[in-house]
């Protein structure tokens, strides 16, 4: 009986062992999935705050009269 008990004993701890491992490893290609998806969101949320302040910038310093709009373009600024 012991000797049996042994053996069931031996092989569930290297069953577990391997489930452990195996833990492991999804854990290590989870936090390098998750820090990859965030570090490309803060790209995303960057390039989008550029992109706002470039549209803010030229709306404020877009021509409100007739005869500006016509000299830009004209002159081919825009």
């Amino acid at each position: 009986m012991t000797v049996l008990w042994n053996l069931v004993l031996g092989v569930s701890l290297k069953v577990w062992g391997y489930v452990a491992a195996g833990g492991m490893v999804l854990a290590m290609f989870w936090t390098a999935w998750s820090k990859g998806r965030r570090s490309m969101r803060e790209d995303v949320n960057r390039a989008s705050a550029e992109t706002s302040k470039k549209m803010l910038e030229a709306a404020v310093n877009a021509p409100t009269e007739k005869s500006d709009v016509v000299k830009d373009l004209r002159s081919g600024r825009f």
